[in-house]
């Protein structure tokens, strides 16, 4: 019999090193690379990006990159795909001039100094984007790589990373360190985290990340950027006021890990960006 703390700790540590992964392969690959071309890696590093966006996720780039190229051309306006603001929390509104109305929209403005259309979007934001990916102009906006492992492996199947062989793995691994006894619900319970991980990221980012209570001068939308400590999550895309003031850089301001990244893989000749900041 292993201690309950034994097998939280095992849970939190897989769940985090995962998700940070997961996260790292979002923002580099998807959307500094693919999205807005701010930077190029070589194969080497390219390669387990894919994967890891198609083994958790199950994304396709092609609407991914999309989508959000729609989400900078409307950002927080009719036809934002995912705006807080257009979408609300637990009604749909159409303009932005929406007030909470609900006792615990009430009490999150006031208590939170969050504006409340934001957390509709944290849990929300993977319906609208799957909605959005089915629209005509988003696809028109989209980049994806023309070869063939993108035809016949990552957007032939994109369901089969997350829902087989990402339960699978988890299956597995949990079975590996506590036994057959207690592999499936522990790795199905690693899963399910998993899932709700890649969902509550995304929503942070284009929820809370566009909760400002006043449209900002310098990028006339409600982006602002989150708390520092959510880069150890996020990996920089909690600077998202920086990121919406500066859509083409490969770097978010101060204090992102993902430009870390990218600054080691340039020093060992693993990419090339398009500038370098001053």
């Amino acid at each position: 019999m292993y201690e309950p703390l034994t097998v939280v700790t095992y849970v939190a540590i897989i769940v985090y090193a995962q998700g940070f992964a997961i996260n790292t392969a979002t923002t580099l690959y998807l959307h500094r690379a693919m999205t807005h071309a701010a930077v190029q890696f070589h194969w080497l590093v390219q390669f387990p990006m894919r994967f890891a966006v198609w083994f958790w996720n199950g994304i396709l780039v092609l609407g991914w990159t999309g989508v959000h190229a729609v989400h900078h051309a409307n950002t927080d306006q009719p036809g934002d795909p995912h705006s807080a603001h257009v979408h609300g929390v637990y009604c749909a509104p159409d303009t932005p001039e929406h007030q909470p109305g609900s006792l615990g929209e009430r009490l999150l403005a006031r208590w939170l100094n969050i504006c409340p259309h934001g957390l509709g979007i944290v849990f929300k934001n993977y319906v609208y984007y799957r909605r959005a990916t089915k629209r005509p102009d988003v696809a028109d906006h989209g980049r994806a790589p023309n070869d063939w492992l993108e035809r016949y492996w990552f957007s032939c199947c994109p369901w089969l990373g997350p829902l087989v062989l990402l339960p699978l793995s988890q299956v597995g691994l949990a079975g590996l360190i506590f036994g057959f006894r207690w592999a499936i619900p522990i790795g199905l319970t690693t899963w399910g985290l998993l899932l709700l991980w890649t969902v509550l990221s995304g929503g942070i980012v284009n929820g809370l990340g566009h909760s400002a209570r006043e449209p900002n001068p310098e990028t006339r939308d409600f982006s602002r950027n989150l708390p520092r400590w959510l880069n150890l999550i996020l990996v920089g895309e909690q600077n998202h006021f920086d990121h919406h003031r500066f859509p083409g850089r490969w770097w978010f301001g101060k204090h992102d890990l993902g430009a870390l990244i990218i600054r080691l893989l340039v020093k060992l000749n693993l990419a090339q960006v398009k500038l370098m900041p001053a």
